[in-house]
């Protein structure tokens, strides 16, 4: 059960975080999860991400990110509401389920509630 929002963790020292959050595909099919800035700058939140949990309104990962400490758990669990989720610190519960157990690939969830973005 998901019910604690707040700005992802390597993400917390800019008090105007312009720009969007995004997965960015690494070598050897690792896959990061950045904020590109409206300048065009990257800041990488995690060099590495791992689906745990889905829902109809919510996506779980945990991140890690080289050489930082790892918390218990394995990582630094981050959520990824759908725009049927007020943006924000609303929070809520929403019942979830491990990803290996849905029908539902992180990818069909991120384009059915995002769609596709050009690069």
């Amino acid at each position: 059960m998901v019910n604690w929002l707040q700005r992802p963790y390597f993400d917390r020292f800019e008090e105007d975080r312009d720009g969007y959050y995004t997965f960015e595909m690494k070598t050897g099919g690792v896959i990061g999860f950045v904020r590109k800035r409206m300048d065009g700058s990257v800041v990488e939140i995690f060099d590495e991400v791992e689906f745990k949990l889905i829902s109809e309104d919510i996506l779980m990962f945990l991140g890690h990110r080289n050489s930082a400490w790892v918390p218990a758990g394995g990582g630094y669990g981050t959520i990824i509401k759908a725009p049927s989720i007020p943006e924000g610190n609303t929070d809520g519960k929403w019942p979830t389920q491990m990803i290996e157990n849905s029908e539902t690939t992180a990818e069909e969830w991120l384009i059915k509630n995002f769609g596709i973005a050009a690069p």
